[in-house]
C-alpha cells in the first residue's frame, strides 16, 4: 500500500511538472484535506481566524502558489522521503508566513516568529539573534521543526501528525536537531569569544 501510494504520487508529480491538468486535479483531490488540516492547526496555534472559509482560502492560495512556481515547489522534491512529508513542510511554511502577515494586519506584534523560542528549550533573551543566525545554517525541514516545537509551542502529537511521522520518530528528530543547533551555537559563540556556559542551547539555561 505504501509503495502504491508513492507510485501514485510520482505519477501525479510528473504530470503536474508537464502541465497535465488531470494530474493537478488528482493532486488536489489527494491532498487538499491534508493541507487544509495543516493550515487550520497553524492558524489556530497563532490565535488567528481558522474557520472553514479562512482555511479554504489559504489552502487554495497554497495550491495556487504551488502551481505558479511548480519548477521550484514540485520540482524541488528529491524523492529522498515521502512526498506527503515534503508537502507538509511546504504547506506549514506557507501557513506560518501567512500567519505572520495576518498578525501584523491585526496589529498583533506579539505573534510574528521573530522572538526567541519559548517552549521546550529556554534561551537567554540576548541570545535570540544568535539562535536565529544559527538556525539559518539548518535546512528548511529542521527550521520548520524547530519553529513548530519551540517558537509556536505546538504539542508533539500535533507536530508528528502534521509532518506525517510517529511521535517516536519526532522525538528522534527533535533531539538530533537540538544537538546540531547546540553544536552550531557553540561554534558561533566560540568565534565571538563566548563560552557555551554563558547560556544558550548548550548552557545551563537550555534543556532538551
Amino acid at each position: 500500500m505504501h509503495l502504491a501510494g508513492r507510485q501514485a504520487d510520482e505519477r501525479l508529480i510528473r504530470g503536474c511538472l508537464t502541465g497535465d491538468e488531470e494530474s493537478w486535479r488528482g493532486l488536489l483531490a489527494r491532498y487538499t484535506r491534508f493541507v487544509g488540516a495543516i493550515v487550520r492547526r497553524i492558524l489556530a496555534n497563532r490565535g488567528l481566524p481558522h474557520g472553514t472559509g479562512e482555511v479554504e482560502e489559504e489552502t487554495a492560495e497554497f495550491f495556487g502558489d504551488l502551481c505558479l512556481h511548480v519548477e521550484v515547489t514540485l520540482g524541488g522534491y528529491r524523492r529522498d522521503g515521502a512526498f506527503r512529508a515534503y508537502l507538509a513542510v511546504l504547506a506549514a511554511n506557507h501557513a506560518r508566513r501567512k500567519a505572520v502577515r495576518l498578525a501584523k494586519d491585526l496589529r498583533r506584534p506579539d505573534l510574528p516568529a521573530e522572538g526567541p523560542p519559548v517552549a521546550g528549550t529556554v534561551w537567554a533573551a540576548e541570545d535570540a539573534g544568535e539562535v536565529r543566525a544559527t538556525l539559518a545554517e539548518c535546512n528548511s525541514g529542521e527550521r520548520l521543526l524547530f519553529e513548530l516545537l519551540f517558537t509556536d509551542g505546538a504539542p508533539p502529537d500535533q507536530v508528528a501528525s502534521l509532518l506525517g511521522i510517529t511521535r517516536d520518530a519526532l522525538y528522534v528528530r527533535k533531539h538530533r536537531l537540538l544537538r546540531k543547533v547546540r553544536a552550531l551555537f557553540d561554534e558561533r559563540s566560540a568565534g565571538r569569544g563566548r563560552s557555551p556556559s554563558d547560556g544558550g542551547p548548550g548552557g545551563p539555561r537550555g534543556r532538551g
